[in-house]
């Protein structure tokens, strides 16, 4: 059971690239943090536990959002109230990469509840998301092959350059897009990006194979910057 004023649980070496990473394998956490939840510099691998992470004061704490689609590329989004525009308060969150094949994790984040600012795999697990941002979100590849991921609020639901779902049970409520890929970082996701302004990149793809997807979006469904393939799965 972890209070903590910053990061629940932290590795942050970031001379070695052989450390900063966090591994749990089994376990039952309760992290309560006014920063991220689980943070890892490289790294973060989880095959199972059980985890009730709230960051940031929760999901109500975030500030109100308004869909991309609302605003002309000519016009500028309200300024937005934020903690501050280098504040990381995401439930779980990598630098390098983030793999997860295991475990029930029930996050409610202020920003966003799963972030890698490299790749994201995840092959297991159960998920029950609030978050005042992105579900899930990843710089680079974005996998989903397995799992049960319910995300009851988010600003997107899953966001990442390129995207492709293979399997699981997906059900997701987001005020913006449901699927989102999009180049760019989004590491300052508290305050409201110009991302969605970004042109076509052949770089990016929405790729669906298997699974179950339901999406209930403010803004698009399924949105990519770039190519969108569906080749099986059932999708509402």
């Amino acid at each position: 059971t972890i209070q903590a004023g910053g990061d629940g649980i932290q590795s942050n070496e970031d001379q070695d690239p052989s450390k900063g990473y966090v591994f749990i394998g089994d376990g039952t956490f309760q992290i309560t943090a006014a920063s991220d939840g689980i943070q890892a510099e490289s790294t973060l691998q989880i095959s199972g536990g059980s985890f009730h992470v709230t960051t940031g004061g929760g999901s109500s704490n975030a500030p109100q959002r308004v869909p991309s689609d609302a605003f002309s590329p000519w016009e500028q989004q309200p300024e937005q109230e934020a903690s501050s525009s280098t504040d990381s308060a995401k439930g779980l969150k990598a630098g390098t990469a983030i793999e997860i094949s295991g475990g029930v994790f029930q996050l409610d984040t202020f920003d966003d509840a799963v972030h890698s600012n490299g790749t994201l795999h995840v092959t297991g697990g159960e998920f029950t998301i609030s978050t005042g941002d992105d579900g899930f979100h990843s710089d680079g590849e974005l996998t989903i092959s397995d799992g049960t991921v319910q995300i009851d609020s988010s600003y997107e639901g899953i966001e990442g350059m390129q995207i492709t779902i293979s399997g699981g049970e997906i059900t997701l409520k987001s005020s913006d897009d449901g699927l989102n890929s999009a180049g760019g970082s989004d590491e300052t996701s508290a305050v409201p990006q110009d991302r969605f302004w970004d042109q076509a990149n052949a770089d990016c793809w929405i790729r669906i194979t298997g699974g179950t997807l339901q999406v209930d979006a403010g803004g698009d469904g399924l949105d990519s910057n770039g190519g969108l393939y569906v080749d099986g799965g059932c999708v509402f």
